[in-house]
């Protein structure tokens, strides 16, 4: 009996052993990922990751590691991508770990529109341009005779009133960077060479004359052309006029969004204007009471030219609101230089008798020897300009838009100022009494062109 106590306390002390050790659970080390990227072994009685057994140090391990159920498979890795898991099929018998990988950077999206980097512009300019205060050169009236200063002038600064011309403009540019920010460009003007013919023509009846101011007497008188009993004749005004221009500028954008865009535009600018005043006259005697012949013919040709060449540098600024398929664009420039002018003033007087021989003499009637030749001034100048336009985008390239523009030019010289309309009968004899005229005036005054341009521009 005191030999079997002993062993039943035994045995009832392993019993509960076992059965203690059997409540707990089994201990299991897992796998987990370090914050600095090492793979770690952690038991799964630790609740914290850092806490590891001092003989287990840190291990890399690679980032795919053999399934547990399939021990003796090779693992294929999968490509993987910072978007989303790994593509291609997918092997459930391999354990994969998703690979870090830093986003890469992006270029900022461009917000500057529209789309295409090189652009050409063309468009039909349908416009008039401003009147000079040029003299009245033609006078009609009743029973004139020379002298005589009751005659009707015919207005000559109304010769460019109502005449519209047409021309056309010209635009392209390349921007240099893909979002569009800067850009060359260049733009080419042409206004056409219009001429405005004026002609007057008399049997005698009514009378037609060439105004002027005797300047020994200071009264208005005219040389006939036609007069009753005297002279048949004619008279013609032609007015001439062209605008030729070209600029050559670097565009920068200063804001942009997908609706609008402002840009500034710097460059260099040229633009001539060319205009010249022609007065013909032919008549014919028909009495000898004229003091001539009866048939004899006299022609007097008078011409005044002008040539205003700019040359200068120019700033601006050049806006754009697009709204659905439309929008509006408006731009302004001004440029500061020098516009260098050049008059010439020419005439003659042709004189043919019954003969027919004809007799050539310099100058005609506003232009004599004391004002025929060329004429050179240089001065500053100021071309601003100013236009804006409403278009639709009709695809992905090009747009069609209607638009009006105006063009500004100071101190130019223009042909009707340098015409002087005083005269010196003496001056033609060669033995000159009193003062010397006419004269070469300063023909400095302002021009100015404006119109509606339609037109096409496409972008690719």
């Amino acid at each position: 009996m005191r030999t079997r106590l002993p062993l039943m306390i035994l045995g009832l002390l392993v019993c509960w052993t076992e059965g203690a050790r059997a409540q707990l659970p089994d201990e299991v080390w897992t796998i987990a990922r370090h914050n600095d990227g090492n793979i770690l072994l952690v038991s799964s009685t630790d609740q914290t990751p850092d806490r590891l057994p001092d003989a287990i140090p840190p291990s890399s391990l690679p980032n795919f590691l053999p399934s547990p159920m399939a021990p003796n498979v090779r693992p294929n890795p999968m490509p993987s991508t910072s978007d989303g898991p790994p593509q291609g099929n997918y092997d459930p018998s391999h354990l994969y770990l998703p690979e870090y990988v830093p986003p890469s950077p992006r270029r900022a999206p461009c917000p500057c529109e529209p789309l295409g980097r090189l652009w050409i512009h063309g468009s039909i300019f349908y416009g008039t341009i401003n009147n000079e205060d040029a003299p009245s050169l033609i006078a009609a009236g009743g029973d004139a005779i020379v002298g005589n200063p009751d005659v009707m002038p015919l207005a000559a600064e109304d010769r460019n009133a109502g005449f519209f011309r047409s021309g056309f403009i010209f635009e392209g540019g390349y921007w240099l960077n893909k979002c569009q920010t800067i850009a060359i460009e260049g733009r080419l003007v042409l206004l056409e060479s219009n001429k405005a013919p004026f002609e007057f023509v008399s049997n005698g009846s009514p009378t037609l004359g060439r105004s002027y101011t005797n300047s020994l007497t200071g009264r208005a008188e005219t040389e006939l052309i036609a007069a009753p009993g005297l002279y048949s004749g004619r008279a013609s005004l032609l007015s001439e006029s062209g605008v030729i221009g070209g600029e050559a500028n670097l565009r920068e954008n200063l804001m942009c969004t997908k609706a609008w865009r402002m840009d500034s535009i710097i460059g260099y600018r040229y633009l001539r204007l060319s205009e010249a005043i022609e007065l013909n006259s032919i008549r014919t005697s028909l009495s000898e009471l004229t003091g001539e012949p009866v048939g004899t013919q006299t022609a007097i040709h008078d011409r005044f030219a002008t040539q205003n060449d700019f040359h200068g540098g120019q700033f601006g600024l050049s806006g754009e609101y697009r709204f659905g398929n439309f929008y509006f664009d408006a731009s302004g420039k001004i440029a500061f230089g020098v516009v260098r002018e050049r008059l010439e003033i020419d005439g003659n007087r042709i004189e043919s008798g019954p003969n027919g021989i004809p007799l050539v003499s310099v100058g005609g009637l506003l232009t004599q020897p004391s004002n025929i030749g060329y004429m050179t001034d240089t001065r500053f100048a100021v071309v601003p300009e100013a236009g804006f336009s409403l278009g639709y985008q009709m695809g992905p390239h090009c747009r069609t838009f209607i638009g009006y523009t105006f063009l500004y030019m100071s101190n130019v010289g223009r042909p009707g100022h340098a015409i002087d309309t005083m005269l010196n009968p003496t001056v033609p004899t060669g033995t000159v009494v009193g003062s010397v005229h006419p004269l070469r005036r300063d023909s400095r005054d302002d021009f100015w062109m404006q119109g509606i341009n339609l037109g096409l521009e496409c972008r690719y």
